[in-house]
């Protein structure tokens, strides 16, 4: 990183996390017809994709020049409407040509996922998490949420990994997991 690294860094920051979230919480409060909604939905989209993914993040970094090419992408993208180009040209046609298998992909996700874990067996606090999220969150909080939700995965992950156990509870009874908070 030159001496500007730092510079660049810092306002790749405010910019991506300072001015377009707020001027995202603008456009919500705007009663527009969500012209300026759709400007900043497309920006998050294009940018989630792009920018703030792992690839960007572990890969790209290392790159000379790379928060500087960053910070031009970020200008281009919230003041010279590049999100939108970026969008139209990039993003738009590689969903569209997948969006079938994606929506399938969706769609089976949660079933795949709940019907590992129905095999298993599960804690009432971990059904309670699967059945009510938005009241678990309420309840425990995200983080405890997002934990919780590893450890059933992991227990799902080890369930279809390893060759069935014989167990020693009978099948209506759940198995205990236990938790690392």
């Amino acid at each position: 990183m030159l001496g500007l690294g730092y510079i660049t860094e810092l306002c790749c920051w405010v910019l991506g996390f300072g001015y377009a979230p707020f001027m995202s919480f603008k456009a919500i409060q705007t009663d527009d017809g969500g012209k300026d909604d759709r400007r900043w939905l497309t920006f998050w989209v294009v940018y989630s994709i792009l920018i703030s993914g792992p690839f960007s993040a572990y890969v790209l970094a290392w790159f000379p020049l790379y928060y500087e090419a960053k910070l031009g992408v970020l200008v281009w993208m919230l003041f010279f409407n590049g999100s939108d180009q970026l969008y139209k040209y990039l993003v738009h046609p590689v969903f569209k040509r997948y969006e079938k298998d994606l929506d399938k992909m969706c769609a089976d996700l949660p079933t795949t996922a709940r019907a590992a874990i129905n095999t298993m067996g599960r804690t009432d606090f971990v059904r309670s998490a699967l059945d009510n999220g938005p009241e678990f969150i309420a309840k425990w909080g995200p983080v405890v949420y997002r934990r919780v939700m590893g450890i059933a995965m992991k227990m799902a992950q080890d369930q279809l990994s390893s060759p069935p156990a014989p167990h020693s509870t009978a099948p209506d009874q759940p198995m205990s997991v236990k938790t690392q908070w």
